[in-house]
């Protein structure tokens, strides 16, 4: 994803700014696979991410621990908090953290990475650039707010890079859900199964997302679980999961519009 990166370079990421792409533009976002490429660059000097999760959804939380788990030496840190209720809504806002971090620790890198699409980090931004820092910000052109002025302002300083993944199947839910705006992304494996997936497939993962707490069972590497779905098919059920149960139901819609196609 990165190449040729300067060396004392450090990586921001907005994993809930990021992971919300996936509504409003459709892009998916794989970082687990960024993480592992930092994990032998030496021109990166660490790799932060923060995020927030559902208390109430085993699987996202067991996802936390394992990214922790897999990404637990000197240059990660994996800060997720618990997401907070406010009646109908959740709030996952990790923006003062990450402007203190930024400010912190800004002898400890040169060049910033900054993975969020959220204006509400120019004016932060803005203070480490007087001070001399270099920054790129990755996000979609449609899902970056008023950061993308800030390569305006500050030509030599700041880029901006758009990382919308053109080989994601984009799923518009205007087709679904009456007078929507909102896509939802699909990652290139469960793509692939969709593709040429039986009736019989795609009500099976319509079964397995409705009545998941009779399949906790199943979600062990285990031979009883392989005689339901190859290894393959297991990480997408795995990785379906952990989504958070707006996007399951948005996707049991778009399965049954294919079944009824």
């Amino acid at each position: 994803m990165f190449s040729n990166l300067k060396p004392k370079t450090a990586l921001f990421i907005d994993y809930s700014n990021i992971f919300y792409a996936k509504y409003t533009v459709g892009w998916y976002f794989d970082i687990e696979k960024l993480l592992e490429h930092c994990k032998t660059d030496t021109n990166v000097v660490f790799v932060w991410v923060y995020g927030a999760y559902d208390p109430k959804n085993l699987e996202q939380y067991n996802w936390v621990e394992l990214m922790k788990q897999n990404f637990s030496d000197s240059k990660y840190l994996i800060y997720f908090k618990p997401l907070e209720s406010h009646g109908s809504k959740n709030k996952w806002n990790v923006d003062t953290e990450m402007w203190y971090d930024l400010a912190e620790y800004k002898n400890l890198y040169e060049h910033i990475i900054l993975m969020s699409g959220d204006g509400d980090f120019a004016h932060p931004l803005k203070k480490l650039m007087d001070k001399g820092k270099n920054i790129i910000i990755s996000s979609t052109r449609w899902h970056i707010s008023g950061l993308i002025n800030l390569s305006h302002e500050y030509p030599n300083q700041c880029r901006f890079l758009d990382f919308n993944n053109t080989h994601t199947e984009s799923i518009e839910l205007r087709w679904i859900i009456k007078n929507s705006r909102k896509w939802l992304a699909i990652d290139p494996a469960l793509q692939k199964f969709l593709s040429t997936a039986s009736n019989g497939d795609i009500q099976d993962l319509i079964d397995f997302i409705e009545h998941r707490e009779q399949w906790k069972r199943y979600m062990k590497i285990s031979a009883r679980f392989l005689t339901i779905t190859d290894k393959n098919n297991f990480h997408i059920y795995k990785n379906i999961a952990r989504w958070q149960k707006e996007e399951k139901d948005l996707l049991i819609k778009y399965l049954t519009t294919l079944l009824s196609a």
